[in-house]
């Protein structure tokens, strides 16, 4: 296992060369066999189509080989913000029940800054104990700083965690807020609208997603608004219903938010409808993080699901 995470370390490496001076990069599959053969392969296609190359790359591993390391480019949320981040997802074939990801923070090569790369984080991890931490970090370095343009790119470039201050909005929103009927009762199918906007980022939704967002909407207990808890508990119990029906209408999803956007724009206060929106946005996040996944990893969020909730933080006309 040691050696499979060092190969990870290595196959990082090469995606931080590429990020270092462009945009984004090729999502890539990486193996290693029982000889200790590597293999590295670039996958090109839309998010669906390159998911299900890897997943095939992968079982085509024999039982005695280490495993494959799939790397695509994401974003990490740190206590600072959102960043860019190489994304590292590490396969075990020798015992599946096992996998580690890794997330590298990177500031894009156009930054006013230049490009950086911040501290390595594991993002999830499981069948280890929090103490195989330590000599998976030793051996993912090893791995990076063993390739010839990526390791001196670590070694050159590194910055430790960046500081930015946050920009979304501490707005208040206690003050009472009134609606009508008819108001309330668009408002009741924001939450789907979100949904299916994030989730169809890669252009298709499947009952695994609409499952997925059935959990976030009943194991959450408080969100950020109290018109959005309001909206939330309206809907628990018909969230299937709802759901489906959405689904069937063909509905215009951005036509729909814009009219949210309208009624809260009217309805509440400057500041409330801000607020409003933020916790909009934020639950558009939990969909996006929730969404699609590899290997049983928990999702992060793909550049097409960011496309999005730029979008969504656009046509709700967000402010900082």
């Amino acid at each position: 296992m040691k050696e499979m995470v060092k190969t990870a370390g290595f196959f990082a490496a090469h995606a931080l060369w590429s990020v270092s001076d462009c945009e984004g990069f090729t999502p890539i599959m990486g193996t290693l066999n029982a000889e200790g053969e590597q293999t590295l392969g670039r996958l090109v296609g839309e998010t669906k189509d390159v998911l299900r190359m890897a997943k095939s790359i992968y079982a085509k591993l024999a039982d005695n080989d280490h495993g494959g390391a799939f790397v695509q480019d994401g974003y990490a949320n740190l206590d600072t913000g959102r960043i860019d981040a190489v994304v590292v997802n590490v396969m075990f074939k020798q015992d599946e029940s096992k996998r580690v990801q890794f997330l590298i923070p990177y500031r894009r090569f156009d930054h006013a800054q230049g490009f950086a790369v911040h501290r390595v984080k594991i993002s999830d991890l499981q069948g280890f104990e929090s103490d195989d931490q330590q000599w998976m970090i030793e051996m993912f370095f090893e791995g990076l700083e063993s390739h010839p343009e990526g390791g001196k790119i670590w070694s050159d470039q590194y910055e430790d965690q960046p500081l930015t201050e946050s920009t979304q909005s501490s707005a208040s929103s206690e003050s009472v807020i009134e609606l009508t009927a008819s108001d309330f009762e668009v408002l009741q199918r924001v939450p789907f609208v979100v949904f299916f906007l994030v989730a169809g980022a890669d252009g298709e939704v499947d009952k695994k997603e609409i499952v997925k967002f059935m959990k976030i909407m009943a194991g959450k207990t408080s969100f950020e608004h109290p018109l959005l808890n309001q909206i939330i508990e309206t809907v628990r119990d018909d969230m299937e219903e709802m759901s489906m029906s959405m689904q069937k209408e063909g509905v215009n999803y951005l036509e729909e938010l814009e009219a949210v956007r309208a009624i809260v724009d009217r309805s509440l206060t400057p500041e409330q409808a801000n607020a409003f929106k933020i916790s909009l946005f934020k639950l558009g996040q939990q969909i996006a993080e929730a969404s699609g996944g590899l290997f049983g990893f928990g999702a992060k969020i793909g550049k097409e699901e960011e496309m999005v909730l730029r979008v969504i933080a656009g046509t709700l006309e967000i402010k900082a």
